[in-house]
């Protein structure tokens, strides 16, 4: 519920990188529901190629004389295969929706996700590198060690690196508590993707998706350049997402950080 109330409050001031990591979201989310779907029809056309073919054995014993006089039995399996209609046509109808799904919702839907990951993720790096970024840190970050009180003025880049925070915190609670952005029907691909046999679709453990890496990913970045200021507020503000964020230790203790305090001692 907190999650939900979080991101209704972005929604108030929308932004362009809050509109990009909600199509980003949607994406996942629709890619998710089309491997769902395709993994049930691969159940489907599984079940129905079974029992396309129903074999019938039977024992024939044979049986002769030699040329002794002495009688010879033989005993052998007889099988006859017979085609059942109508799981024929299931598998015929199953396969064709398996076609249908993967040529055209699944491809689709692969490339809708990678599309919206890659302009959310050229948005960030894009600020992330302007040349006027690193100086307007450093020029906060020395603003801070003059002031007498610790404060500072947030410019206008700090700021917005402080929405991306709220921002990205704010999709991965949505994503923990989804089970479809979390879960099982992740990529193959790289080190974090434990898959207990790679030939059965079905034996997987849980991991983590794509999206949820992408934003804990995207998240360190930020945070890193956010952390150059030093100011206690910007640290207090991390501060209170990682207490609301689960597992946050996982992969991001170095978010919690303080300036070391200055005592200043006056004579009398």
């Amino acid at each position: 519920m907190r999650n939900t109330y979080f991101l209704s409050f972005l929604l108030s001031a929308p932004c362009r990188f809050f509109e990009l990591m909600q199509a980003y979201y949607d994406a996942h989310l629709e890619l998710n529901r089309c491997r769902t779907t395709a993994l049930n029809l691969e159940v489907i056309v599984n079940s129905a190629a079974e029992g396309v073919w129903q074999f019938d054995r039977r024992a024939v014993v044979a049986e002769g004389k030699c040329a002794c006089g002495n009688v010879v039995t033989s005993k052998y399996w007889n099988e006859e295969a017979h085609c059942n209609p109508a799981n024929l046509e299931e598998l015929k109808a199953g396969l064709n929706q398996c076609r249908e799904m993967h040529s055209t919702h699944l491809s689709k839907a692969e490339f809708d996700t990678e599309s919206s990951r890659l302009r959310a993720q050229n948005y960030i790096f894009e600020f992330l590198a302007q040349p006027d970024l690193a100086a307007a840190l450093k020029e906060a970050g020395d603003a801070i060690l003059s002031s007498p009180t610790g404060r500072e003025e947030v410019s206008d880049k700090v700021a917005e690196l402080e929405h991306f925070v709220d921002v990205l915190f704010g999709f991965e609670g949505i994503s923990r508590a989804h089970p479809d952005v979390e879960g099982v029907f992740a990529d193959k691909s790289g080190p974090e993707h434990a898959f207990v046999d790679d030939d059965d679709a079905y034996s997987v453990i849980k991991k983590l998706s794509r999206f949820v890496l992408d934003v804990r990913s995207w998240t360190t970045h930020i945070v890193a350049a956010l952390l150059r200021v030093g100011s206690f507020v910007t640290q207090r503000r991390l501060l209170l997402h990682c207490v609301r964020t689960e597992n946050i230790g996982e992969w991001g203790l170095s978010f919690v950080q303080f300036q070391p305090v200055q005592v200043r001692f006056v004579l009398i």
